[in-house]
């Protein structure tokens, strides 16, 4: 009779471990799945707001230079940039403003 007890104790101590282990693993998947949608939502919230960034002001540079195309970045033999001619110059220094002309 007491060897009856013992089992089916034991049983159910094995059988709530199971159950127990099972609910806890989902829960710790469960959590983790939201925090990995949370750092994909602050990405993209932060990408987003970049992109939006970085839009408004291709678009402005658009207007300041009159083009369809930004700037073409190239620079001439003697220096400066040929496209726009701004107020410096290329040295193997660094970038140094030019005197005004």
């Amino acid at each position: 009779m007491i060897a009856l007890l013992l089992v089916v104790a034991i049983g159910m101590l094995l059988i709530g471990y199971i159950v127990n282990d099972r609910v806890f693993y989902t829960a710790l998947e469960e959590r983790e799945k939201d925090k990995a949608n949370s750092i994909r939502f602050a990405t993209q919230s932060i990408l987003d707001a970049e992109v939006r960034k970085l839009s408004t002001f291709r678009a402005s540079l658009r207007r300041t230079t009159g083009s369809s195309r930004a700037s073409t970045n190239t620079i001439a033999p003697e220096g400066t940039y040929a496209r726009s001619n701004p107020p410096w110059t290329i040295s193997s220094g660094g970038s140094t403003p030019r005197s005004a002309s």
